[in-house]
């Protein structure tokens, strides 16, 4: 049987646009959502830096107190409230921003920037 061979398209999350791949759905976002380029990087930075802290907190309980398995659990418990917030807050301005290019761009085009 031949395979579909055909690229799958990745909308925008902003626009809807379809774009063939990563590369171009990169360059779309530098070039007609910078604001919102911007702001996915600092939040993937924001995030990392939050991740290690509390995985590193976690790890240096553990070894300083070795016994305790509440270090443990109140350190799960920590990383995925770190992560449950970072994707809400990731939804929610996600929201916002599509919000705002609507409201600029009344006509519903998709952008092919």
């Amino acid at each position: 049987m031949p395979q579909d061979t055909r690229p799958v398209a990745i909308p925008c999350p902003i626009c809807d646009a379809a774009l063939v791949d990563r590369d171009d759905y990169m360059n779309h976002l530098r070039s007609a959502h910078p604001t919102y380029a911007a702001w996915g990087r600092k939040n993937a930075r924001n995030a990392f830096v939050e991740i290690v802290i509390v995985t590193s907190i976690v790890l240096i309980s553990n070894f300083l107190l070795p016994s305790n398995t509440w270090v443990l659990i109140l350190g799960a418990v920590s990383f995925v409230a770190v992560v449950a917030i970072t994707i809400s807050y990731m939804a929610i301005m996600k929201g916002k921003f599509r919000l705002s290019w609507k409201e600029q761009n009344p006509e519903g085009t998709q952008s092919n920037a």
